[in-house]
């Protein structure tokens, strides 16, 4: 289900409660992504890019993505806990919710080297008005892990075709949220793996051949995880014209 968030002046696909699958700028407007040097933790993020975004003339619905680096997995016991404890929370108290659920997209992995003390706000993404007149309009889509109503894909293993399988999966979720919102891979300005494993072996076939044009922006691979335990395969996608770094 697409909604609006004329406050933030974006269009979501409805997710789970925490987070959606996937955001779109309205008309008329643009999507600045913006990476933190020094990361925050959630609560204190959120308010930074509160602040931020008021500096900049935007309120504070104009955020429209977050991405989180976590210490480590947690079993879903856990991981329930820290969306309800701490990151619902956060949003909550800047009313970023619409219709009782997040319209705001999120990747969240766990680093596996060097990972911080506690879950905190890497990257973010809000809107903003431009001028240029887009055809493509510019998105956020949230973060796919190797994981379905029925269970983990190829639960415990992590061999070549096992691997292969999970990226595959991964990459059918996100086109057909593409779908749905009528874009393409080929509009992509950004693609990002999260993985611990090998990607070398089906690079090419499973995550290269079916982005189209925007093979030639390559993947970044981030040496992470998915968020919870068992878990081995994340996707994330973007096409955000303006990249800012915040020091």
């Amino acid at each position: 289900m697409i909604i609006s968030n004329p406050r933030g002046s974006f269009k979501f696909l409805r997710g789970g409660v925490p987070f959606s699958g996937a955001v779109v700028a309205d008309a008329g407007y643009g999507i600045v992504h913006a990476t933190f040097l020094q990361p925050f933790a959630v609560a204190e993020g959120v308010d930074f890019i509160a602040a931020h975004l008021q500096q900049q003339g935007r309120p504070v619905h104009a955020l429209c993505s977050l991405e989180l680096r976590s210490p480590r997995r947690l079993n879903t016991t856990d991981f329930a806990e820290f969306n309800n404890k701490t990151y619902l929370p956060a949003l909550q108290k800047h009313d970023l919710m619409v219709e009782g659920v997040s319209p705001i997209t999120r990747s969240n992995v766990a680093a596996e080297i060097n990972p911080p003390a506690t879950q905190v706000v890497y990257a973010f993404a809000y809107t903003v008005p431009t001028e240029t007149r887009n055809t493509i309009p510019e998105f956020v889509l949230s973060g796919a892990a190797d994981s379905s109503s029925s269970g983990i894909v190829r639960a415990g293993e992590t061999s070549d075709d096992a691997m292969r399988e999970k990226a595959t999966h991964v990459m059918r979720e996100l086109q057909e949220r593409l779908d749905v919102l009528d874009l393409k891979w080929d509009d992509c300005s950004a693609v990002n793996v999260y993985t611990a494993q090998n990607i070398f072996s089906f690079l090419r076939e499973a995550l290269l051949e079916p982005l189209g044009r925007a093979q030639l922006q390559g993947v970044r691979w981030y040496l992470t995880r998915p968020p919870i335990e068992g878990m081995e395969f994340e996707v994330d996608a973007r096409r955000t014209l303006r990249e800012i770094v915040i020091s």
